[in-house]
């Protein structure tokens, strides 16, 4: 106690949202130097931790590029203290995680784990009191063993692999690729398999050691800490754990100096001030060469007036402005009169610390690739015209109309969606400036314009400053035959695609005529009084479980029902805060799900979004979503979204519904343009989803294979191709004339009276006896099969996901079973398979819910192991946890496994997971952006699944099923046993096993050779052995032994027998066969020894290898369902359940 009265600390006064208003917040600084937040939130049961250090890729060396992220990765195996590394492992046991992530300036290492789990860590009285001085050590003392190297490198090639896929990291790249390439930004950043085996890992780990000990002082480190323990306690943690961080402390700042971090200069070979991020004459405009969906980026470097008093204000001003949607927005002229884009979306992108740019992102159409110039042309000419040239008390009112609705947003915004969002964020921001740590925006991120009478000539100023024809910079994801510029097509080395770099003369663009300089006029009347609503409003956070509750939301409350809807409510009784959610899910029992009568829905859709996207921007710019959804659950059905405000909600609502029926009504004499434009963006969808990567396609095929009625892109796009106006007029008639059935979800307040003008057709004559809910495809006892997929020629990651069939929904008891056997699957699945096997750096698992089935799956993305080996690991994997629990007696299973399961079942419950089922990857086809995921609203898609599934289980959560944890403590190690030979063990024939798999585009095989061909010929350079990287490769191609490639050396030998010595050197040196398992190219087995004996068993069910859906289908049976009649009967039942205070 002595101790901290020794430290001083600040408590700031910050100006925070609504939802974090319980939150008490603390700034001190170490003795060593160390800077801290400490906040206590006694909403949530969550332990979150977070360090950052200013050091990144920046500071890697030019020649092993990646040092920082592999040093990252290797700081997470142990410690001097701690060798073990596991304690990643243990943490999942008890539902929590640690990770870390590097940026090109900053590290972060970070840990979750709930207060109330069990301590499996250690011997400490908790669990968080037990992961400090481990979390501690590894920034302290990390062990960085040279054995690791080698699998860590491997982990960072597979995490690279993956960035290769993710539109967003190419885009980031094609930065880079812009970049000065004197300046540090334009290199490689993540590194993979090849910058770091350039050198000995011998080497590696002394470049590591001297990276982490000139990097890893308190001085250049921030921590933060958020739980509910009081500010005090969190005090006491970080004095008694983090003290010894850093053996030389320098002489210390005090808080109120207003400390800022200085950069690391280990490898910076040259000072950022020093050098220009871009050329100003050099390279504007890159095409990358990819398999994305076209985008056209245009950026502006917004930095160079960073230093301007009212730059938040300025920034916020011109991406509402440029984002705006109405028909006097730069949105409309760019897509409604000229025809050149879909969308427009306004964004900052920061590049590393404080560089950001102004990004305004495109959807092109065809006809924008002849107009890329005119389109650069046309945003430059209306911020300098239309917004430069606007009268200053014009734009003085926008501003400050902006900067209300701002205000608005940021007091009425959600909790983030994991509580780590915050805690990581509130790290880096630290990291960069104590003094900036201090003042009142530092959550809220908000500044207010200092004096709103200068806001005009700020804007104009920074438009004049930023935003000119020499300074933007262009970044086109196109497809190969798209044409721009007529320059040379090079090979991008790290992400493999392809990219033209050219400078695009923007000043000699076509001039356009603006005949009247306008802007959007401000909705003031929307914002109205809401933000004095909001302030005095008492809300408390609801983001997660306070304390001793189970859920703060209460189970939906049965309010209307018959024959035509069923409307349900829900309320929040922990706020006042008046946020509504509506979902409006619309059926039409009688119109056939075909793939024509899909599109059409789809189509319709499509149009009725486009006609939407202006009036209902408004609400948008209030934080208020709006999505509309086709197809739902496999029925032709449509489904409406809609938050915010009573007044918004109610108002889009009508709006929406009333385009519905407006559109429906003239859907085959609609304009032809308009018509045009939807089937346009419907095939480019299809499209999409046809292509995406192998992951996707993976996770996408196990609905397709085991959900009945699911059609697939390539059957919509054949649709799409036959659908005329008599399809569409056949479909009107249809469509108008047939019974729509409502399920309407509502999380909050809102009036009936507006529920009854949510019909389309508005007829009712009853249901079909035939009429049923779409079930699910249940897989036959004993079978095995084996579904490939399609392969994107440019994907080359091996995926599998290896699926068992468990049974039916309904059955709570198999349920519970399965998600026990689940939580030792994901605990130990990242040990087994990531760090002992190294088949991946990503490991997935969870359970799989479908309609009426649901199954447990595991799923591996590789890019050094083909399918087949990676499908032998998880059955092996699988055996292992069996044999794990067999060697338990029935005291250590109830202590070390079922007690931690229970706790780590309770410590989730309060955590807002990823959805299963219907919502898991489920987007809105038109909308204001993507399905929210807050807290609130996984709630809320909790209830609407067991709404639309019929089974109205609303216990449950994440879109499963509901476990009781009586039923839970009940389970024997013989009852587990039971259920694990039953469904899992491999020589069980009532085990049903689906897996899935899409191979690399070029092979496994393939990949591999490239790879150690590579490896190979940098080792010989250093050894003046004079053979070309393609000779290597071209050895590796013909050798026999599959195995190692040992024969290679015998090839080339032959080849060039004055080069015979050199190489028989090399390979005794090297031991050949030994190093390319070494760097993880082996097609062997691994060879799994338990007790002495191998616990591999064979399958005694053989694998059906098919490419075809319909085979599986034919083969297989559907699960029972539930006709419409029979829901509406549970209605009653639920109904009077209701009214006896029994349901």
């Amino acid at each position: 106690m002595s101790l901290s009265l020794k430290v001083s600390s600040i408590v700031p006064s910050y100006h925070l949202p609504l939802a974090y208003s319980t939150r008490n917040h603390t700034l001190l600084v170490l003795p060593n130097g160390l800077k801290c937040l400490l906040i206590h939130d006694p909403s949530s049961e969550m332990m979150c931790g977070a360090v950052t250090v200013n050091c990144g890729a920046f500071n890697d060396p030019p020649n092993v590029l990646g040092l920082a992220h592999l040093t990252e990765h290797l700081i997470l195996r142990g410690s001097k203290t701690h060798k073990s590394g596991s304690l990643g492992r243990k943490l999942a046991e008890s539902g929590g995680q640690l990770n870390a992530y590097t940026t090109s300036n900053q590290s972060c290492f970070y840990f979750q784990v709930s207060t109330f789990a069990a301590n499996t860590v250690g011997d400490g009285p908790s669990i968080v009191e037990s992961i400090l001085p481990i979390f501690s050590s590894y920034l302290t003392c990390p062990l960085l063993n040279e054995r690791y190297v080698s699998q860590e490198i491997l982990a960072v090639d597979d995490e690279h692999n993956g960035n290769r896929n993710n539109q967003e990291k190419v885009l980031f790249h094609g930065y880079r690729l812009l970049a000065n390439p004197k300046h540090v930004f334009s290199r490689f950043a993540t590194g993979n398999f090849d910058t770091l085996s350039l050198i000995s890992s011998k080497k590696i780990k002394s470049m590591a050691k001297s990276y982490f000990s000139t990097n890893f002082t308190p001085q250049n480190m921030s921590l933060v800490f958020k739980g509910p323990q009081t500010v005090l306690q969190l005090k006491k943690m970080v004095l008694s754990e983090f003290m010894s961080l850093g053996s030389s402390p320098k002489t210390l700042p005090h808080p109120n100096d207003g400390i800022s971090t200085s950069e690391s200069t280990l490898h910076l070979e040259v000072s950022k001030n020093e050098i220009d991020l871009f050329i100003t004459e050099g390279p504007n405009t890159i095409v990358l060469r990819t398999p994305f969906a076209p985008k056209i980026r245009i950026s502006f470097p917004i930095y160079l007036m960073k230093q301007t008093e009212n730059y938040n204000p300025t920034v916020r001003s011109l991406c509402n402005l440029l984002g705006e949607e109405g028909p006097e927005s730069l949105s409309s002229l760019l897509s409604t009169e000229k025809g050149w884009i879909s969308s427009l979306f306004v964004f900052v992108q920061t590049l590393y610390s404080d560089v950001q740019m102004l990004v305004i992102d495109l959807e092109p159409t065809k006809s924008a690739w002849s107009h890329l110039k005119e389109i650069v042309h046309e945003i430059i000419s209306y911020l300098k015209r239309n917004i430069g040239e606007c009268k200053e008390e014009t734009l003085n009112i926008l501003a400050d109309y902006y900067s209300k609705l701002d205000e608005y947003n940021i007091i009425s915004q959600p909790a983030s969606v994991t509580l780590l969002d915050d805690v990581l964020d509130y790290a880096e921001r630290l990291n960069r400036s104590f003094a900036d740590a201090m003042q009142p925006n530092f959550i809220s991120s908000f500044k207010s314009w200092s004096n709103i009478s200068a806001a005009s000539q700020t804007i104009k100023n920074m438009i004049s400053v930023c935003f000119t024809e020499c300074l933007v910079k262009v970044i086109i994801l196109a497809p190969p035959e798209v044409s721009v510029e007529q320059t040379i097509r090079i090979q991008e080395e790290y992400f493999g695609f392809e990219y033209e770099l050219s400078r695009l003369d923007f000043d000699n663009s076509p001039q356009f005529d603006f005949s009247e300089k306008k802007l959007p006029s401000p909705r003031a009347e929307i914002v109205g009084n809401m933000i004095s609503r909001l302030k005095n409003s008492t809300r408390i956070s609801t983001s997660h479980m306070v304390r001793g509750f189970e859920s703060e939301l209460l189970n939906p409350h049965l309010v209307s029902y018959d024959q035509s809807h069923e409307i349900w409510k829900s309320t929040n009784p922990q706020t006042s805060y008046e946020n509504l959610i509506v979902t409006v899910a619309i059926r039409f029992p009688h119109i056939r799900a075909s793939a024509t009568n899909s599109v059409i829905l789809d189509l319709l859709v499509e149009l009725v979004g486009n006609e939407l996207r202006g009036p209902l921007y408004d609400f948008e710019k209030i934080g208020s979503f709006w999505g509309l959804f086709s197809n739902i659950n496999r029925c032709s059905s449509i489904m409406v979204t809609t938050s915010g405000s009573q007044d918004a909600v109610e108002s889009m609502l009508l709006q929406i519904f009333a385009t519905l029926r407006e559109t429906a009504d003239r859907l085959n004499a609609y304009p032809y343009a308009h018509l045009k434009k939807a089937r346009v963006n419907l095939r480019k969808r299809y499209e999409q989803s046809k292509d995406c990567s192998n992951i996707t396609k993976v996770l996408s095929a196990s609905y397709v294979l085991l959900e009945e009625g699911i059609i697939t892109p390539r059957e919509k796009m054949e649709s799409l191709e036959l659908v005329d106006e008599k399809c569409l007029k056949s479909f009107k008639n249809q469509f108008l004339n047939t019974q729509e059935y409502l399920s309407v979800v509502k999380t909050g307040e809102l009036n009936t009276s507006c529920l009854t003008n949510l019909y389309i057709v508005g007829k009712n004559y009853g249901f079909g006896k035939e009429l049923r809910d779409p079930s699910s495809v249940v897989l036959r006892d004993g079978s095995f099969y084996l579904f490939e997929t399609e392969t994107r020629e440019d994907d080359n990651i091996s995926v599998v996901m290896h699926y068992t069939q468990i049974g039916s929904r309904s059955d709570t008891s198999l349920f519970v079973l399965a998600k026990f056997y689940l939580y030792l699957v994901s605990t130990t699945a990242m040990d087994e398979l990531r760090i002992q096997r190294q088949l991946s750096y990503s490991v997935y698992s969870g359970l799989r819910m479908f309609h009426r089935q649901f199954g447990i799956y595991i799923l591996i993305p590789s890019a050094w192991h083909a399918c087949s080996h990676l499908t032998d690991q998880v059955e092996e994997f699988l055996q292992v946890v069996e044999e794990m629990v067999t060697s338990y007696s029935e005291e250590e299973f109830h202590e070390q496994l079922l007690l931690p399961f229970i706790q780590a079942l309770s410590s989730n419950s309060s955590e807002c997971d990823a959805e299963s089922g219907l919502f898991a990857s489920l987007q809105p086809q038109k909308g204001s952006g993507d399905k929210p995921c807050g807290p609130e609203f996984c709630e809320h898609w909790n209830h609407l699944n067991q709404i639309l599934n019929s089974t109205y289980k609303f216990k449950s959560k994440n879109c499963e099923e509901p476990w009781d944890v009586n039923l839970i403590r009940g389970i024997s190690r013989k009852e587990f046993l039971e259920f694990i030979g039953q469904h899992m063990h491999p020589k069980s024939l009532q085990r049903s096993v689906l897996v899935i798999c899409s191979h690399p585009f070029n092979g496994i095989e393939f990949q591999r050779k490239q790879v150690v061909s590579r490896n190979l010929f940098q080792k010989m350079e250093r050894l003046d052995i004079n053979i070309d990287e393609d000779s290597i490769l071209d050895a590796l191609l013909k050798c026999e032994n599959a195995e190692a490639y040992g024969d290679a050396f015998r090839i080339l030998s032959k080849r060039y027998p004055n080069q015979k010595i050199k190489l028989k050197r090399l390979q005794l040196e090297a031991q050949f066969g030994n190093l390319l398992l070494k760097v993880g190219v082996s097609l062997g087995k691994f060879s799994l020894m338990k007790n002495g004996r191998r616990c591999f068993v064979e399958s005694s069910v053989p694998m059906v290898r098919c490419s075809d859906y319909h085979q599986i289908h034919r083969e297989s049976s559907v699960a029972p369902t539930m006709l419409l009649t029979e829901k509406f009967e549970k209605l009653i039942r639920i109904e009077e359940y209701q009214e006896n205070s029994i349901y």
